[in-house]
């Protein structure tokens, strides 16, 4: 335990103006974020096939005429990613395999040589879905006869803090006891009860999710992203750490803008 005489020494913050760790390179302009990496002509780009639906089945995927253009280097689907992913629910696929759930969802890559040709791959590729019944409110994801998002969510790896209700939509059951609520109301001079409604809220930072690797050729897989968990990314991610040679940089960039929503990005959304 330190001495309470040490304490003595150290400054006081409070009333005092402290200037940030990294206000001088923010501002000078010096600070490096994740789309300031330079890779040179030989860096390859990837977009995203998205689904338009927000409940469906994937009844067929057809990328024939994607991998025939021109500077299309490959096309990924869901067949090639049978690893479930997440942070402490391990709940979907990097890229669709069955099903889609909301609108947006991943279902195929692409990477070429250029941004444009991967947009122009994007479109050429077919996707035949079966379209379900949405679940778009979360009252409604909880009746009993709701369509269920997850029938297999009884087999999803999760870590001992979170509480999943197989053969429902709910995720995470988490319980708050505090106080005795039955007599609390005896005491109150007014009771007002309403239903509020609130919006999808997107933290819309400057910096959007962002992630670049370099594979060199002894076999070592470098990642950079726009994450402040990286810890967090390396143990929940899938398969591709069997190849035990793969780290992400020692030196991240700075994080442009967070709140949480960049805990592990790398793997939560494809960037496209």
């Amino acid at each position: 335990m330190a001495d309470s005489r040490d304490m003595k020494t150290v400054p006081s913050p409070i009333g005092e103006s402290v200037p940030r760790i990294d206000a001088l390179e923010k501002v000078t302009g010096e600070a490096v974020f994740t789309d300031d990496l330079q890779f040179g002509p030989g860096l390859l780009h990837g977009r995203v096939v998205r689904s338009p639906h927000p409940h469906a089945l994937i009844k067929h995927v057809d990328v024939s005429k994607a991998l025939a253009l021109p500077g299309v280097r490959a096309v990924v689907t869901g067949e090639e990613c049978e690893e479930h992913i997440g942070l402490y629910l391990k709940d979907r696929y990097i890229f669709c395999r069955d099903r889609v759930r909301f609108v947006g969802d991943p279902v195929v890559g692409v990477v070429a040589t250029t941004d444009a040709i991967a947009e122009e791959a994007c479109r050429l590729v077919e996707v035949d879905y079966e379209v379900l019944e949405p679940v778009v409110n979360p009252l409604r994801g909880m009746d009993p006869d709701a369509p269920l998002l997850h029938p297999d969510l009884g087999t999803y790896g999760v870590v001992d803090f979170i509480d999943p209700k197989p053969g429902t939509n709910v995720a995470n059951h988490f319980k708050v006891r505090k106080g005795d609520v039955e007599s609390a109301w005896k005491e109150c001079e007014v009771i007002v009860e309403r239903e509020f409604q609130v919006p999808h809220v997107q933290h819309v930072p400057i910096e959007t999710h962002v992630a670049v690797a370099q594979f060199n050729r002894a076999g070592k897989i470098t990642i950079w992203s726009s994450s402040q968990s990286p810890f967090a990314q390396a143990t929940s991610s899938p398969k591709l750490w069997v190849y035990r040679r793969v780290i992400f940089a020692s030196s991240r960039p700075m994080l442009a803008a967070d709140s949480g929503q960049k805990q592990a990005s790398l793997w939560k959304e494809p960037p496209s």
